[in-house]
């Protein structure tokens, strides 16, 4: 018999999508961040402090939300240690030139990577539970 969790699947579906989505996908960044190009409304500074903020609730407590498990927890800390890491360093105001800076940025690059693998493993999560095979 499976326990029920506090959350329901749709928190992650929503760090997934919000969170690490925007993480991932440069063209994104590029689109809304330094071009300001919409409908969407996002910044760097609003991408980094949704995505924390989300984390430090489930690090908080993993096992009251669905989906989460011992490997991507550590998939989810691993990326979440590298956006904070990166965020902590940066030393530049966050006007769309400096922000277009970052998206240049090797390190940045080896962030999106990362968290290109760490949205297609969660959407995997996701799928399998929304099947009910989780």
């Amino acid at each position: 018999m499976s326990m029920q969790k506090k959350y329901s699947i749709d928190f992650l579906r929503s760090l997934v999508i919000y969170g690490i989505g925007g993480l991932s996908d440069p063209f994104y960044q590029k689109r809304i961040w330094v071009e300001g190009k919409g409908p969407e409304v996002d910044s760097y500074d609003d991408a980094i402090t949704y995505f924390s903020d989300m984390c430090e609730l489930i690090f908080e407590a993993p096992s009251d939300y669905e989906g989460i498990n011992g490997e991507n927890l550590e998939l989810l800390k691993t990326l979440y240690q590298m956006v904070m890491d990166y965020d902590r360093n940066l030393h530049v105001a966050r006007t769309p030139e400096d922000v277009s800076c970052i998206l240049e940025d090797p390190k940045w690059h080896k962030i999106q990577v990362f968290a290109r693998d760490v949205f297609q493993t969660f959407q995997k999560v996701i799928e399998r539970t929304h099947n009910g095979k989780s």
